[in-house]
């Protein structure tokens, strides 16, 4: 007798890849740092096509949050995917080191006013700030398991970045891109500098509506003096430096009598006015073009004058058509202002504050000075009426203060000098997803000046010098040389520690002659830092290369880094820096709410890590359809999980079953059971879908089809159906099975490791305990190959019915079994009545396998009879009977064959047995 039950090889079922993530990735982090996991990948492919992602770096500003990580991870599966598929990925991470944020944060901290500090002070607090943060995010994007080069990062406060930074100025000022000019530009009270659009928020806001009249001083033949012209504003404080009134060239006006006064206003406005203009009698009509160069006072300074002009911008959508203008105060005033020769005058300070030139209104703040100006104006019979508008407004993205336009002399770079250029470089670039194209293009389409220049002290100086006899702008080729010298050497603070003589050396004016200079004060705009990294880095690291393939950053990077990066590349290179543009939207809670302290719905990714494990948040990230806004929450969180257990579950069950494999004895494809050739079929199909959904960065749908095909083509399906093969089946079967196994599982390791990396290597460990030629991490492993992979593989023909058939069985099966004919399926016989000869054909070609596949005992393949549980559709009928015969004690089906025989087994399991002990 053969003692069957010590020949029976079953699969680990203690397998030692346990779900202790929290555990094992500080763990797999320590291997790959040990074993510079990451360089050695790079330089498996050091000699292949490039793939360059470059990063946009983040602010050296506090802990990472879940927007910074979600896109280091999506950069990071990226970088792996192209890693895998044989690219050369050098991915240099950044950090964005200079600017307000950071400024802001140093002086917080300390609790003090800027004016308490030296600027070498300062620019001390705020190096050791950024420092000490560029380490913290360091070891926090190490944790969420991202590749790169951390050791070796770039930061733009790095001196030979800097020294770059300088010649990219110089280029676009020698070409004239540059200039400095005195133009309203948007500024900030509260952090004392000048903004550029994309340092710009709007947000609702109340302000008040005031409808105010000017009298006519001289009315040039067309208005009488004393006549009233009527102009609205929602910024009374901008009347103080008021300079003029503008019209709208090609529309009329109306003169109308109103009590005792005569008031002008536009004629399509007058209905809309009638509430606040009360009964009124039109006196006269005249054109717009007409009323040009009539003066009229300012109510509030009856000796100054204010200059009626045409103007385009002039709207008949609200107001009374006429625009009260001050071109210190507004950029469409501005422009009009220097076509028409008004002054352009601010009376502020850099804190907001009106000066003594604003007379009675000296030391109020500009949002007090509206309260006052609104008093004033009704005192003394203006202010023909007032309101409450609410409307969107500009804050500053740092402090979320009210901005205001103020006229300063400021550094401009002049997009429309390159602005064609630029259009023609955002035409050639990828743009994912494409609405990224229309979006730019739009940006670049209006932007006119990019205001440069920040009043702050962290930060790269702007390099000019001011002769102190002629006052003549230097900037030219040996100025510049001299600086970058300095530099590249000792940094950005030498700029502040030397004065003009100690970096210019024995220099001359060339305008005058003249031997002593003093240095600007003002610093480059944060954007013009990292919007030169491609230059600074690309072009002067030997390992990368310039344009980049990709830049990839949150949407609003659209107005911010894509965009400066854009400016600078194609005014000095004539080209954009990147070949394609990803963009991600905010991360947002389940309700579709912006995270923030206030709401409680702030989500930390290293509590997240913590708790589940930084590949479960990386499931999340592609899991996600990043083209809109990304929602997150503990549910979502929870779902990811599962769906993660699911995977592992999978991976770790495959691995069991490969416990007793060697894949040297693996069989080839010809002598593979049908079975086997069909799920490896479909296998490589996925494979090349999945390929297909990389290369268009659609995470979430490979993802999907990844699960899907893991959870239900295997789990459910083939590893279900297999475990009467492996656990009782000849060896030959068994091993048809365990090759397919095995050449799956190595491959699903290989495309899932950009996205669950420390599950992807921990599980190719324990395949390299079954295989050690394989390479040492599953990063230095190869995409799979899907031709070499079907190499001598024939897929079976018309298999897909099969599993029909299974689907509608388990249907019939469920109700025998809460009927209680049977228990386990095994108990069943399924009988199939197939109602085309072509079918009939597919079943008897595969009648062998029939019971494999439906987990069943017995099946027949013939007319219907009279079972109780059957059902039929148009292209077959299925009907279950509890299966004859006895159950067999090693594989438990039930079969005649069992009665014959004192073991209580099979027929086939006998011969199983007698195989096994020879």
């Amino acid at each position: 007798m053969v003692e069957y039950k010590k020949t029976l090889k079953l699969p680990k079922t203690n397998f030692p890849m346990q779900a202790r993530l929290t555990q094992r990735e500080p763990e797999l982090l320590k291997k790959w740092q040990k074993e510079n996991v990451f360089e050695k990948a790079v330089k498996l492919r050091v000699n292949n096509e490039f793939f360059l992602l470059h990063d946009g770096p983040p602010y050296a500003n506090g802990d990472i949050h879940l927007g910074t990580a979600f896109n280091k991870i999506l950069k990071d599966m990226i970088n792996k995917y192209y890693m895998i598929k044989g690219k050369y990925t050098p991915y240099v991470p950044g950090w964005d080191c200079h600017g307000l944020p950071i400024e802001f944060q140093a002086l917080k901290t300390l609790g003090k006013s800027k004016k308490e500090f030296t600027v070498t002070d300062i620019r001390k607090m705020c190096q050791e700030h950024a420092l000490k943060f560029i380490d913290r995010q360091r070891k926090q994007f190490i944790r969420l398991g991202v590749f790169g080069y951390w050791d070796k990062p770039y930061i733009t406060m790095d001196p030979k970045y800097e020294a770059m930074q300088i010649r990219i100025f110089w280029e676009m000022y020698k070409k004239g891109y540059i200039y400095k000019g005195l133009k309203p530009v948007f500024w900030c009270p509260s952090c004392e500098t000048a903004l550029a659009e994309a340092e710009v928020e709007y947000y609702d806001t109340t302000s008040p509506s005031i409808f105010v009249k000017f009298p006519v001083v001289d009315g040039k033949g067309v208005l009488d003096k004393g006549d009233m012209i009527l102009i609205w504003t929602t910024t009374p404080w901008t009347l103080i430096s008021n300079k003029g009134l503008a019209v709208k060239s090609d529309s009329l006006y109306d003169l109308v009598q109103v009590k005792n006064e005569r008031i002008l206003v536009a004629k399509e406005r007058l209905k809309a006015l009638e509430e606040i203009l009360g009964t009124y009698e039109v006196v006269k009509t005249v054109n717009g073009e007409d009323l040009e160069g009539i003066i009229a006072s300012n109510p509030l300074f009856p000796e100054k004058r204010s200059i009626v002009v045409t103007a385009p911008f002039v709207s008949m959508e609200d107001g009374s058509g006429i625009v009260h203008m001050a071109p210190g105060h507004g950029p469409e005033d501005y422009i009009i202002g220097i076509q028409k020769n008004l002054e352009v005058e601010s009376l502020l300070n850099d804190q907001g504050v009106f000066t003594k030139e604003a007379q009675r209104f000296e030391n109020l703040f500009v949002h007090d000075a509206s309260k006052a100006v609104i008093e004033d104006l009704e005192k003394n019979g203006f202010l023909l009426s007032k309101s409450e508008v609410e409307h969107s407004y500009p804050h500053c993205w740092r402090c979320k203060g009210k901005l205001i336009y103020r006229a300063t002399e400021q550094w401009f770079a002049s997009v429309d000098a390159f602005r064609e250029e630029a259009l023609r470089a955002t035409k050639e670039v990828r743009w994912i997803p494409e609405s990224g194209l229309e979006r730019m293009s739009a940006m670049i389409s209006n932007r006119t000046d990019w205001c440069i220049s920040r009043q702050r002290s962290w930060g790269l100086p702007i390099p000019a010098f001011y002769c102190e006899k002629c006052n003549s702008t230097i900037i030219n080729e040996a100025t510049i040389n001299k600086v970058c010298e300095i530099f590249s050497k000792e940094g950005s603070d030498s700029w502040f520690k030397k004065d003009a003589s100690q970096i210019l050396g024995d220099y001359t004016c060339p305008i005058c002659g003249g031997k002593h200079f003093r240095k600007e004060t003002d610093i480059m705009d944060v954007w013009f830092d990292s919007g030169s990294s491609h230059a600074c880095v690309l072009k002067q690291r030997e390992e990368l290369r310039w344009p980049a393939d990709m830049y990839l950053e949150g949407t609003d990077q659209h107005r911010g880094w894509f965009q400066s990066s854009l400016l600078t590349s194609t005014a000095v290179f004539g080209k954009a820096p990147y070949k394609s543009v990803l963009t991600h939207g905010f991360i947002v809670d389940e309700e579709g709410y912006k995270m923030s302290k206030s709401r409680g719905n702030v989500i930390a990714p290293l509590e997240v890590i913590e708790k589940s494990g930084a590949d479960v948040l990386r499931i999340w990230v592609a899991s996600s359809d990043y083209t809109g806004d990304v929602a997150i929450s503990d549910r979502i969180l929870e779902q990811q999980s599962d769906t993660y257990k699911k995977l592992r579950n999978t991976i770790r069950y495959m691995l069991s079953l490969l416990n007793d494999f060697n894949p040297k004895d693996s069989i080839s494809p010809d002598r593979w059971l049908d079975l086997d050739r069909y799920i490896y079929s479909e296998f490589n199909d996925l494979i090349q879908e999945i390929d297909q959904y990389f290369y268009n960065y659609q995470f979430y749908k490979m993802l999907y089809k990844i699960k899907s095909f893991m959870t239900i083509d295997l789990s459910a399906f083939y590893l279900d159906v297999l475990k009467d093969r492996l656990y009782a089946g000849f060896d030959s079967e068994r091993k048809s099975a365990q090759t397919v196994i095995y050449r799956m599982l190595k491959d699903l390791l290989i495309i899932l490791c950009p996205i669950i990396s420390f599950t992807s290597e921990e599980a190719w460990g324990y395949l390299r305990e079954f295989d050690n030629t394989l390479p040492e991490s599953v990063f230095f492993a190869s995409y799979p190959d899907v031709s070499k992979n079907l190499e001598g593989v024939e897929r079976p023909v018309d298999f897909d019915v099969l599993l029909e058939i299974r689907d509608e069985a388990k249907k019939v099966l469920e109700e025998a079994r809460k009927d209680k004919l049977i228990g386990s399926s095994l108990e069943a016989h399924v009988n199939i009545f197939p109602k085309s000869e072509r079918l009939k054909n597919t079943l008897l070609r595969y009648k062998d396998i029939l019971p494999e596949i439906l987990i069943v005992s017995q099946v027949t393949i013939d007319k219907m009879s009279n079972s109780k549980f059957s059902l039929e559709n148009d292209e077959f009928g299925i009907e279950v009977f509890h299966a004859k015969g006895e159950k067999c004690e090693r594989c438990w089906q039930y079969q005649e064959s069992v009665a014959s025989n004192e073991l209580k087994i099979c027929d086939r399991c006998r011969r199983v047995l007698d195989e096994l002990s020879n």
